[in-house]
């Protein structure tokens, strides 16, 4: 994050709210602001499409494409594109029924590229907001984030994996503590479940089952970083202490879940069909929404058991690998000042030999008719 800092405060000049912690909260929400930027610039832009678009939602086609790279993110594996393509279609159908298919495909490719943001060079987004810094001098800082990432898969293909910016607009949150979210969000769909308000249930539902991924992904990156290297993450403290606290967590949350789907079932068989037609429905999804949280949470807790054993093997693997042999050449010292003495005729013997073969090779002119016939003729 770059900071730039614009002005002093004045004698006497008034000051910004008080307290650091007012300005924090403050560029927290500014950041949340900025993370649904590209959104709305999408119904923005789509006026210089080739075509007529203005009947698509263009933000709600991206919602809805980040809503489906979460739900098929694997701790290995992530989203197909051309999947996550074909279940977007359903909704940019229904917004223009009598459209081609056709066209609802390049809605649904653009809208996807946009959130990968193809065209830029990191693929990344970035919003400039100002804070106050503890001498009240106005400074501007730069905000990257990115909402859709590609990742390489096994046997070079390429998944897509929402990160934590794009899971948190869409649960409408930046920022914030994932467990207590986490926490927060079961707590609140067992109240609406003992209720029997189910609607908002299943709202609560999806809500929790998405800060477990998110939740996931942050472990994931650790193990992750572990591969690459050992050294780069605190494995005596802080990673068994994180693992500790997620098994807790895996545990409690297991627990949570089945109780909660125990009464879901209970308030579905003692609904009557004619007070409540929906009902029914309602609980079914809700059954199937918590048993996949209880499917992830079942995953991320081998995957944590995984850990210890990971990390003793990515250890003695790169404690024991052979250093790769990299000698930089000194052109200088190995080439031109041994020369310099030398006659011309030899020197030059040296550097062509050297240049020959440590330059890529010299694309050959292209053969044009006027010369081969020159040639032949001659």
């Amino acid at each position: 994050m770059v900071t730039t800092a614009v002005s002093a405060a004045q004698p006497g000049a008034p000051r910004p709210a008080p307290g650091p912690a007012a300005d924090e909260g403050l560029a927290r929400r500014l950041r949340a602001l900025a993370c649904t930027a590209p959104l709305h610039d999408l119904d923005v832009r789509k006026a210089n499409l080739a075509g007529e678009y203005s009947t698509y939602a263009m933000a709600e086609v991206a919602l809805a494409a980040i809503d489906v790279v979460t739900l098929q993110m694997d701790f290995d594996t992530g989203a197909d594109q051309e999947e996550t393509i074909a279940r977007l279609l359903p909704r940019i159908a229904a917004q223009a029924p009598d459209r081609p298919a056709a066209e609802h495909e390049r809605v649904a490719r653009w809208v996807l590229e946009n959130l990968i943001n193809v065209g830029s060079v990191d693929r990344g987004f970035r919003a400039v907001y100002g804070t106050f810094g503890p001498d009240g001098a106005y400074v501007r800082r730069d905000y990257d984030f990115k909402l859709i990432e590609e990742v390489p898969g096994p046997g070079g293909t390429v998944y897509l994996r929402t990160t934590d910016e794009a899971v948190n607009v869409l649960v409408g949150a930046l920022d914030t503590d994932v467990t207590s979210a986490q926490i927060a969000a079961e707590v609140k769909l067992e109240v609406l479940v003992n209720r029997g308000r189910l609607a908002d249930a299943q709202l609560a539902a999806e809500q929790a089952r998405y800060r477990t991924v998110q939740y996931a992904e942050t472990l994931r990156r650790a193990l992750e970083a572990t591969r690459r290297n050992v050294r780069s993450v605190d494995w005596l403290k802080t990673v068994p202490d994180m693992i500790s606290e997620a098994l807790d967590h895996v545990a409690d949350r297991y627990r949570h879940e089945n109780a909660i789907l125990t009464n879901i079932r209970r308030v579905r068989d003692e609904t009557g069909d004619e007070r409540h037609p929906d009902h029914k429905l309602r609980a079914a999804e809700l059954v199937d929404i918590v048993k996949d949280c209880i499917r992830r949470h079942t995953q991320l807790q081998s995957r944590l058991l995984d850990a210890g054993p990971i990390f003793r093997a990515e250890q003695d693997r790169q404690a024991f690998a052979t250093p790769a042999a990299r000698v930089g050449l000194d052109l200088y010292g190995q080439l031109l000042h041994p020369i310099l003495p030398e006659p011309l005729e030899r020197a030059t013997r040296v550097t062509d030999a050297f240049f020959a073969r440590g330059t890529g090779p010299r694309t050959p002119a292209s053969v044009r008719l006027g010369d081969l016939v020159d040639l032949l003729l001659t």
